[in-house]
């Protein structure tokens, strides 16, 4: 349980993990949280990913299920998200109930190393926006590979460093680096969809988070500090994205 917090809060970007009571409230009014759901619904239409109506998709750390949801009510698939967060879950089924998609969504509250080892013969998952919770990249793309059928597909949310820039950060490499790694990890590069709206989605999404944490300062006025922390680390977060690394959206189809 202590690590799955631990990956949750990571893949949150939270640096403390007393974040993560607050967080359903913080986060209360995104609903699609990373991942874009028109990106993911035009590379897959574009490439004809999903071709058999009993194809197995999985959505892992699904948040509130705006992807799953799109994919369901767009494309009219069965699809099965996991995510960590009870709460998401919750307004997931809630939102999937609203777009009348409740018959084809399965949402559940899960830990994705456990999904990863259980689950096989995906047609598709998705691991959207989630970052390099299984270790590093490789040990991400190999661990996802086995739930993945020969031919089936991952679509992964990330960022990552241009080749050409003097930047350094843990959490992203190089694009030559990180290209490399796919094919060395069975995968073949689709397509890989940049994400230009990021700067606009960013400044949405900052303004109802640091609304809601100015609400928790005032509730919590003993925590005041660490809801601040948090708003600032949200704003170094969105300037690294919009200044230093690329967004994009990865189709990669399993050799």
């Amino acid at each position: 349980m202590e690590n799955a917090k631990k990956d949750v809060a990571k893949s949150l970007d939270l640096n403390n993990l007393d974040l993560l009571e607050y967080i359903p409230y913080l986060l209360q009014d995104l609903f699609d949280m990373g991942t874009n759901p028109n990106s993911v619904l035009e590379v897959i239409k574009k490439h004809d990913i999903i071709k058999s109506p009993h194809a197995k998709i999985l959505d892992l750390g699904c948040g509130k299920g705006a992807v799953s949801i799109a994919i369901a009510k767009e494309l009219g698939f069965k699809i099965y998200g996991v995510d960590w967060m009870a709460a998401f879950i919750e307004e997931a089924k809630k939102y999937a109930f609203k777009f009348g998609v409740s018959n084809l969504c399965r949402f559940e509250v899960g830990d994705i190393k456990d999904i990863v080892k259980t689950e096989i013969g995906c047609d598709l998952i998705i691991f959207g926006a989630i970052g390099q919770i299984f270790g590093d990249y490789k040990q991400t793309l190999s661990s996802l590979s086995r739930c993945i059928k020969n031919g089936g597909y991952l679509i992964i949310d990330d960022g990552y460093i241009d080749d050409n820039s003097d930047y350094s950060d843990e959490n992203y490499m190089k694009h030559c680096t990180l290209l490399k790694i796919i094919n060395e990890s069975g995968f073949i590069l689709v397509e890989e969809k940049i994400e230009n709206n990021v700067q606009d989605t960013n400044k949405s999404y900052f303004k109802l988070i640091k609304k809601r944490a100015e609400e928790l300062k005032k509730r919590n006025p003993e925590n005041a500090l660490l809801f601040e922390d948090y708003v600032k680390s949200q704003e170094t977060e969105n300037y690294v994205l919009e200044n230093k690394v690329k967004c994009a959206v990865f189709i990669l189809k399993k050799k």
